[in-house]
């Protein structure tokens, strides 16, 4: 029959798997997001350079003239502008709820760890147990880890900073 100690153990446990999984996929989603919005920017820089640089070809060709080639950088500049600017409000948007989620979960994952050092060190507990409890502990201490130098500095930028710096 397990006692009182080693089912608040099991709970501690528990909880310490599910919080640290769940911190350390939020903020690998962060990443994933982080890196798409980056790529696109890049990919979309590159479709309008090689743009520009067709319509000079055909203008110096004069496939087309000087009338068709501002009606034609008219529409791009439009049309880059409203996806641009589309994209990045909603890219916002999500970047905020998320970054509130992943915070909370952190202030979470972080009240676990403290809570989980406090019973590893005032409790005495069987082998197995501590042994559960500090791999867990790792683990949980990794994703804070991960969240404090890689997904925190990234919250902190602003949208705009955070695609074109990297």
């Amino acid at each position: 029959m397990a006692t009182a100690q080693e089912n608040r153990t099991e709970v501690l446990l528990d909880l310490l798997k599910e919080f640290g999984s769940k911190l350390r996929q939020s903020c690998d989603e962060w990443t994933t997001r982080s890196e798409r919005n980056r790529n696109f920017v890049y990919r979309f820089a590159i479709a309008a350079s090689l743009l520009v640089l067709l319509s000079y070809y055909l203008y110096e060709l004069q496939v087309i003239r000087f009338f068709h080639v501002t009606l034609c950088w008219s529409l791009l500049v439009g049309g880059a502008v409203g996806l641009l600017w589309s994209s990045f409000s909603i890219q916002r948007k999500r970047r905020m709820i998320l970054g509130d989620e992943i915070q909370i979960l952190a202030d979470q994952v972080e009240r676990l760890v403290t809570t989980a050092s406090q019973i590893a060190e005032h409790t005495e507990q069987d082998f197995d147990n501590r042994l559960q409890l500090d791999l867990r502990l790792a683990e949980a201490e990794g994703a804070l880890r991960y969240y404090r130098h890689i997904v925190l500095p990234q919250l902190r930028k602003s949208l705009w900073r955070a695609v074109l710096t990297g």
